[in-house]
This record gives structure tokens, sequence and C-alpha cells, in this order.
């Protein structure tokens, strides 16, 4: 199974999760709850979900004429095949994010080789840009480690900070705003420069 599927972790789209093969324990308590149950027969959850979703079909179809009945069949059909290849695609796309996350983590490893950051998972608070601007030396600093520091802190700080709700709206630059609130009072930040230079001339 880790041969198979040891890519796969909880946040698959962070590159930054360590997956099964860091750490199998997740699949170990998984297997060790199958087996505490005895509900460990694949044939035997088939069987129990094929009834319940017939089940489920029989109940609609009973409230529909034919027509209806033609046309909700349509539907469950191509539902179905649609449910089928949003999941196929999403194991596509998970696959390559462990491809992605396997090169990400070599390269922290060399760049532990080469002395500049200490752990290979320090990579991940580097940007794609930066690291390929430093391998191709058109870095603005060689400092590596210096900018993972300041990374690491600037995280720190957020968990200092209030936890955001589920949903907010932001108007106009984001990043003023994190250091300075103040200027929430004067949202539209553009605007307020265009006037200035207006002024000026």
């Amino acid at each position: 199974f880790l041969r198979k599927y040891g890519f796969r972790c909880i946040n698959e789209l962070k590159l930054e999760e360590t997956t099964l093969h860091d750490d199998p324990g997740f699949v170990v308590d998984a297997v060790a709850g199958y087996l505490r149950t005895g509900s460990y027969s694949i044939s035997a959850m088939e069987e129990r979900e094929s009834a319940i979703r017939d089940k489920a079909e029989e109940e609609v179809v009973k409230r529909l004429n034919p027509l209806q009945r033609a046309l909700f069949s349509w539907v469950v059909f191509h539902a179905r095949r649609g449910v089928r290849h949003r999941e196929n695609t999403r194991f596509s796309r998970t696959k390559i994010f462990g491809v992605f996350r396997d090169l990400f983590r070599a390269m922290g490893r060399n760049f532990v080789k080469l002395g500049l950051m200490e752990h290979f998972m320090d990579v991940f608070y580097l940007t794609v840009r930066e690291i390929e601007e430093f391998v191709e030396g058109r870095s603005v600093t060689n400092n590596l480690a210096g900018l993972v520091a300041l990374r690491k802190a600037e995280f720190d700080s957020y968990k200092q900070g209030l936890v955001p709700p589920e949903r907010f709206m932001t108007h106009g630059a984001a990043g003023p705003y994190m250091l300075f609130p103040q200027l929430l009072d004067d949202l539209d930040l553009l605007a307020k420069a265009q006037a200035d230079m207006q002024l000026e001339s």
C-alpha cells in the first residue's frame, strides 16, 4: 500500500505536508481499526453500499411517472460518470503534486549538503522564483538560510494573531493593511495616490 499510495497525505495540495511515507501511523491506525471491528471485507462493503443505493433509487422511482423516470435515469447516469471523472482527475492531480513534493525535497536535501539551510524541509519557506533564481545565479541574495529564518519568524507572528473567519472580503492592496491597519480608513490607496499626484502637479 505504501509503495503505491505513500505519496498521499491529509492536505494533499500543500507541498510541505508530511506524507504516508514520512509517517505511516495513520495507515497503521486505520488498519488496526478495521481489524478491531472486523469490517475489512471489500466485497461486503461494496454490497452494503450497493444495497443502500438501490433502495434509495427505488424510493425515488416509485414516485415518478415514466417520463420522469427516464429523465431521472439519465441524470443519475451522467452524474455518476461526472463524479467518476472528477475523482480520477483529482487523484491524478494528487499524484502530480506528489512528484513535485519529492522534487522540492530533493532540492532541499542538496541545499542542506551545500550548507545553505539546516533542514531539507526549509526549502518550502522559499518561493519557486527564489529557488530558480538562486540555481540560475540570478538571486538577489545567496543567504537562503536568512530568508528561511525571516519566513519562519513571519509565520510565528501569524500564529500570534487572531484566527480569520472562514469567509471575508478585502478591498485594495492587502499588503499594507497587514502592517498598518489604520489604512483601512482609506480603502482606495490608488485613488488617493492619483489625487496627491494631481495636487502636486
